[in-house]
């Protein structure tokens, strides 16, 4: 099966198609608010999705992918938290919230409580090296950072330091292949709506 979200004659929600017959369905069946896939368990047992609440915020949420599919809130928080990635050990997790006034990113547990704030001047779009051993993520000023990390017997993070710089604009979205060496990257194309606008005056004057 995939997960996606789709916009039908509504907000965006979470679909499932079964690639055997081609049938979607929605995977949430209660929501009506955006709702938008950030991973899946390592196990492939559970999928994280946001959700935009009442207050127009975003809540993170876990859902069984077998059995009932019945939504449980990872964190009960009135700021924005969004960009949920799972660590190879299917606990540990980080995310990102605007709950120091800026997005920061943090890491945290399932089965524990508490957060610890992995950028320091702000950062979004985490994600872990295969082996657990290394968070990245793209800090405010556009450089990709790496932090060393350690999660047993309890979270331990190293000194950040700088990739590269991200030269192009905000990328979409990215992975990093299982060796951590190099990178897959979505940017997005220049359309004719996004071109510097041109204006020619006195055209007829100058005839």
């Amino acid at each position: 099966a995939m997960v996606f979200t789709a916009t039908r004659g509504g907000a965006p929600r979470l679909m499932r198609r079964d690639l055997r017959t081609g049938h979607d369905e929605p995977l949430v069946k209660q929501g009506l608010m955006m709702q938008g896939g950030d991973d899946v368990s390592p196990d492939g047992q559970r999928l994280v999705y946001e959700e935009r609440s009442d207050r127009g915020g975003y809540n993170l949420w876990t859902l069984p992918l077998q059995g009932p599919a019945t939504p449980s809130l990872i964190r009960a928080s009135p700021f924005n938290d969004f960009g949920f990635r799972f660590a190879p050990d299917g606990d540990h997790y980080t995310f990102t919230s605007d709950e120091s006034g800026r997005a920061q990113v943090y890491v945290s547990r399932l089965s524990g409580v508490g957060k610890t704030m992995v950028s320091t001047g702000g950062g979004f779009d985490a994600r872990w090296n295969r082996d657990g051993r290394e968070i990245v993520y793209v800090a405010s000023d556009l450089r990709m950072m790496a932090v060393p990390v350690r999660t047993a017997p309890a979270v331990e993070l190293g000194t950040p330091s700088t990739l590269f710089a991200i030269a192009n604009k905000r990328w979409v979205s990215f992975d990093m292949s299982p060796d951590g060496k190099r990178f897959l990257v979505i940017i997005p194309e220049v359309v004719g709506s996004e071109q510097p606008l041109t204006a020619f005056l006195n055209i007829a004057a100058q005839r």
